[in-house]
């Protein structure tokens, strides 16, 4: 029950804190009231829990960033036709107890993300696609999964869905040559396309589906020449038209 696990939130957070468990106790009614069901305060109390395991500060962190979140889900939630069989808030649940499983401090940083809007999303499966695609890089460490989730969403935003797409397989192809190096291209995305989006402008949602199709082709050949080629794309986008670049980037392969 919803009142068992703040008793054993609390119960975790006054050893090394009682001023958290202090706040964590007072603050409960009002973040219940503002997740408006049962059901999904008990899995964020749960995962709370779970963080607490290895941090007091972040358990707090997560109640405090979990409203927000799931806020900015409803509108997905409610009245969406999808195609998928789980509900978006579902699948945000679903990834943030496995952050908190892993990392813990991640989960909050995760709902963070979240809560910081989803204007960039145009239906719930395609938050549902991109909290499974993210899970996927769990594997690799809370830290490389956040900065999936975040490099993903600038994708989204200037790109839309099917640039998603392609970035995702060319980050897996980065992922197979080791963590270090799809952490670095994970960092490097949001850098790249937000240059392109000013640069580009009107013409940013084409001009990073080409240069994607362009890296994803490389990348099949030798990622290294693809990575280059992408962080390479805006400043030669800048001085030659689309076919030059793209002409340009397969004979440089």
């Amino acid at each position: 029950s919803l009142r068992s696990l703040l008793i054993s939130l609390c119960s975790k957070q006054i050893v090394l804190s009682p001023a958290a468990a202090l706040s964590t106790f007072r603050n409960a009614p009002r973040i219940v009231a503002q997740l408006g069901d049962a059901r999904s305060a008990t899995r964020l109390f749960n995962i709370a829990v779970e963080v607490a395991h290895r941090s007091v500060k972040h358990s707090t962190e997560v109640l405090t960033a979990a409203p927000q979140a799931l806020s900015a889900l409803k509108t997905f939630d409610i009245g969406a036709h999808l195609s998928t069989a789980i509900a978006p808030s579902e699948a945000v649940l679903n990834l943030a107890e496995s952050f908190a499983q892993r990392t813990g401090a991640t989960a909050a940083e995760f709902l963070s993300a979240v809560g910081e809007g989803l204007d960039f999303i145009q239906n719930g499966d395609e938050i549902v696609e991109l909290c499974n695609q993210t899970s996927v890089f769990l594997e690799r460490g809370g830290a490389t999964a956040l900065q999936y989730f975040r490099s993903a969403r600038s994708v989204i935003e200037v790109g839309g869905a099917p640039s998603f797409d392609k970035w995702s397989r060319v980050t897996r192809k980065v992922a197979d040559e080791g963590n270090a190096i799809v952490y670095d291209f994970l960092k490097l995305t949001p850098k790249v396309l937000a240059t392109l989006s000013a640069t580009q402008r009107r013409r940013a949602p084409e001009r990073v589906n080409a240069v994607l199709d362009v890296v994803e082709e490389l990348a099949s050949r030798n990622v290294y020449v693809a990575l280059e080629c992408f962080k390479s794309s805006p400043r030669a986008l800048a001085s030659a038209s689309l076919d030059q670049f793209q002409a340009w980037a397969r004979d440089g392969a």
